[in-house]
């Protein structure tokens, strides 16, 4: 199942906020702060913002993919 495609993100600015990946991936805004504070997504902070670009969005989503494809493939 796929959540979004790369034309999704189009109209967002390079320039990420939590808000924004709340509505991306559809989860809650908790879960999007707990990717940056426990899970390593990259981000950086402008004031109390959370905030990550498209591309180490796009990044991190695609080492996440990749790491559960091979994880899958070791169990098999």
């Amino acid at each position: 199942m796929q959540l979004f495609s790369i034309q999704d993100l189009d109209k967002y600015e390079e320039i990420m906020t939590v808000t924004n990946l709340v509505e991306i991936l559809k989860i809650s805004r908790p879960t999007v702060v707990n990717l940056f504070k426990k899970q390593g997504m990259p981000h950086f902070r402008a004031g109390s913002n959370y905030l990550v670009t498209k591309r180490a969005f796009l990044e991190y989503i695609n080492n996440q993919k990749a790491s559960n494809e091979f994880g899958k493939k070791e169990l098999l």
